[in-house]
């Protein structure tokens, strides 16, 4: 599966190759589920998300951290939004 990551620090999408940030989907990088997990979980603010682009694309970005918006606590999981997980 692909992801996106959405930042809720600053309310935008993540850019392609890990540069900057961008506020359409349509121009936000695309990445695997191991790079997807590699920037959730080295977030020093524990903002990012990755969202399956497939939901991103029906839902658009997500509007509460799927931890309930304890997202700058300590967290042991990955910060990966699902449709079980996820609240638009």
């Amino acid at each position: 599966m692909t992801y996106v990551i959405w930042s809720f620090e600053h309310n935008r999408w993540w850019g392609p190759n890990h540069c900057g940030y961008v506020d359409e989907l349509s121009q936000a990088g695309s990445y695997t589920e191991g790079e997807a997990g590699h920037i959730v979980t080295g977030s020093v603010l524990l903002d990012e998300v990755a969202v399956p682009i497939p939901m991103a694309i029906a839902f658009g970005p997500p509007k509460h951290h799927p931890y309930g918006g304890d997202h700058r606590g300590a967290m042991q999981s990955k910060c990966f939004v699902n449709k079980m997980e996820a609240r638009w």
